[in-house]
């Protein structure tokens, strides 16, 4: 069995060799990235991939907009022709298509979009919805978490 001075030597052996080693430190690690909420992507010059944030810092704006079932609404978000803008849509592109988180999607002309200066990316806590005046129900598509140029 070993005395009290031997294992005192080996305790003092261990913390020197630590000691030697240098400091053990654990580098913080960066939070993940979250997910995008809303990308814009298909005939484009570039693919957007936007965080809530991202959407946000493009300017939001208030209108007051007609929905076709429940009337007027206050609604605060982006333009969608700044962020169409920011995209660049091909000299070909014919159509905008929302994608809901949900699986729904309604496609809408690309020229009936760039006319509306009031369709609006609706920003609501975290979620995004399209506000379409003017144009049917189905436009106004909730939920939306991406957008293809066709």
């Amino acid at each position: 069995m070993p005395t009290r001075a031997t294992l005192f030597s080996i305790l003092l052996l261990i913390v020197g060799l630590a000691a030697a080693c240098g400091p053990t430190t654990v580098a913080p690690t960066a939070a993940p990235a979250a997910p995008p909420a809303l990308a814009v992507q298909g005939k484009v010059g570039q693919e957007l991939h936007l965080s809530l944030d991202d959407v946000k810092a493009l300017g939001l704006q208030t209108i007051t907009a007609e929905h076709p079932k429940s009337g007027p609404q206050e609604y605060e978000g982006v333009p969608l022709n700044t962020v169409l803008d920011q995209a660049g849509p091909a000299g070909d592109a014919t159509a905008v298509v929302f994608n809901a988180s949900d699986g729904f999607s309604s496609e809408v002309a690309l020229a009936d979009v760039r006319a509306c200066a009031d369709c609006l990316i609706a920003v609501e806590g975290s979620t995004l919805n399209m506000v379409m005046p003017g144009m049917s129900s189905k436009t106004w598509v909730k939920m939306v978490v991406s957008i293809e140029v066709k």
